[in-house]
Formats: C-alpha cells, structure tokens, sequence
C-alpha cells in the first residue's frame, strides 16, 4: 500500500484559519464527441455554471493536441469514444502525462480504454478489460444501503443500466479497470465487483470505465460529483470557504466513525488508519 506520510504541525493546524483560494471560472477543457452536448458532462458543466472558463473541443487529436498545449488548464475532462490511433497520438498522451505528473485534474472516459495501454500508467490503472453484455448497475464500493457513505465523486448509492432502449448488442461498453497501486476504486459493476470507477493520482484523476450512454439518466448527476470533487478543495470538508479548526474537527468525526459519517480515508487504500490523518494534514497545511 502506498504511504502518505508527510511532516505538518498539528498544533499549528489546530489554531490555523487559512482561507481558501476562490476558484472563479476555473480553466476546463473538455474534448467530446459532441462538444457541449456530449451528454452527460455538457449538461453538469452547464449545471454547475462552469460554462464561462470552458473550452469546448470535439473528438479531434487535430484539435484536441493544440487545446491541450494552451494550458495550465485547471480540469482536463476527455470522453472519447475511439482510442488516440492518429499520427498525434503519442504529442497528445505526453501532453496528457505532464498535465497529471504536474499535479493536473483529469476526469477520463474511453469506450476503447483496452486498446489503449499506453494511457494506463498515466490514469493509475494496471489494466482495462471489456465490458461485455449483460450490462451490469454500477454500486458504490462503500455500501449498497443508504446508511454507508459514499466517496464524494460518486455520492449516489447506485447507477443503473440504460435499457430502455435495449442497448445494441455490436456496441462497446466501456471497460472494467484494475486499479494499479495508489489507486482506488470507488463505483464497481454490480455482480462482479470488477471496477467502473477510479480515483487515482492523490485523487487527481478519475477515470470511468462505463461508456456513459449505456446507464441511466442519472449520469449528469454522477458527472457533476466528480467535477465537483476535482474542483472543489478536498480538506474544507464543513464547505465554509476557510479551512480551521472545524475541518480538522470534522475529518475526526469521520475517521471515528468509520467511514459511516463522511469520507475520511484520504489515502486511497479502502482502509483507515493514522496514514489518513498524516494525509489529511498535509492537504490542511497545503491550503487551497
């Protein structure tokens, strides 16, 4: 398991107040195969009312490799269908790794996410496997009852298959993931509990297996959770815009709770332990 041992001092942390950075129209560029009305992540950026800092590219390498060199983007969100074959393939995952070695969010969906091993190290994942019918519902890993918390990327309890219509039998659905080491899933296909969603990179990066058209409406809701956590600042966790003394209160509260009250395993590593709390510290010490 991965270490997340840091140097902080907790009693600096204790009497602290540090406010968070405002994040006003963060930089977005989001490459889809619709742009805007690649559903469902057009639809949670406009929800969100991030419309105004986001650039819109659509499945393209010719446009994609020359929007991800205008960075620093705050959030790189790409939802493609096919895998990076072209002549700009290799320019465009290097670009790719330097924004997430860098510290950069990345949100990531590719039905063909198998065929592109290239990408795996990059997103945190030691494989991709095809997801092949029947189409499965995707749980929370924290629980299938409204009682257990949910991380906050996915803070529903469940995501189920689209099929109405029937989904086409020729189609690819995405991929179950096997999360490499630092990485964590958190949504999985229901009956084989092989992996749907990914956390990876100290919670950088979220990667979907599931082709988003074959579940159900609920997707715009299950896109604006990850937005929001890619965003947002992981240790405000009272959501005030300040980080004090009544994070660090909350986050206790959480970790004795077990899991149960709120999510605390900061980590990645599906358990509890002073590693969270080291881990905890630093993101406090590190601000917003």
């Amino acid at each position: 398991m991965r270490s997340c041992i840091g140097t902080v001092a907790v009693a600096a942390l204790a009497l602290a107040s540090t406010p968070c950075r405002a994040q006003d129209d963060p930089r977005i560029l989001f490459s889809g195969q619709g742009g805007f009305v690649s559903f469902p992540i057009g639809t949670a950026l406009r929800d969100l009312d991030l419309l105004g800092g986001t650039e819109l590219v659509f499945q393209s390498e010719d446009l994609l490799l020359p929007a991800l060199r205008a960075g620093p983007w705050d959030l790189i969100i790409i939802r493609w269908f096919d895998a990076f074959e072209g002549p700009l393939a290799g320019a465009i995952i290097d670009e790719l790794a330097a924004h997430v070695d860098g510290g950069g969010k990345l949100m990531f969906s590719m039905a063909e996410l198998d065929e592109q091993p290239e990408l795996w190290p990059i997103l945190g994942i030691d494989s991709a496997v095809d997801v092949v019918e029947p189409l499965q519902d995707i749980f929370t890993v924290y629980g299938r009852d409204e009682s257990t918390k949910r991380h906050p990327a996915f803070g529903r309890l469940a995501w189920r298959v689209n099929t109405d219509p029937p989904p086409p039998p020729t189609s690819d659905y995405g991929d179950s993931l096997v999360p490499d080491h630092g990485a964590f899933t958190i949504a999985e296909f229901a009956d084989d509990a092989t992996g749907a969603i990914v956390v990876a990179r100290d919670g950088n990066v979220i990667v979907n297996g599931e082709h988003w058209d074959y579940w159900s409406l609920a997707g715009s809701a299950v896109a604006e959770d990850q937005i929001q956590w890619l965003l947002e600042c992981p240790a405000d966790l009272d959501g005030d815009g300040d980080l004090t003394v009544f994070d660090f209160l909350e986050f206790q509260n959480r970790f004795d709770g077990g899991g149960t009250t709120g999510f605390a395993d900061f980590c990645y590593d599906g358990r509890l332990d002073v590693f969270d709390f080291l881990e905890y510290f630093n993101l406090f010490d590190a601000g917003c």
